[in-house]
């Protein structure tokens, strides 16, 4: 019986007084984030906390 390998990634990211954690989960592959979409989620979290 083959089983199924899933593969979690958790990204954290603190700006200024606000904690944004990013998580996403797949099955029989390598979890991973793509990094400009994770900087640009940083971006909209840190303009919010000026406005």
């Amino acid at each position: 019986m083959a089983g199924t390998v899933m593969h979690r990634e958790y990204v954290v990211v603190i700006t200024g007084n606000a904690v944004a954690k990013f998580s996403k989960l797949e099955a029989d592959r390598t979890a991973q984030f793509p990094r400009t979409l994770i900087e640009r989620q940083v971006d909209r979290l840190t303009a919010a906390q000026r406005a």
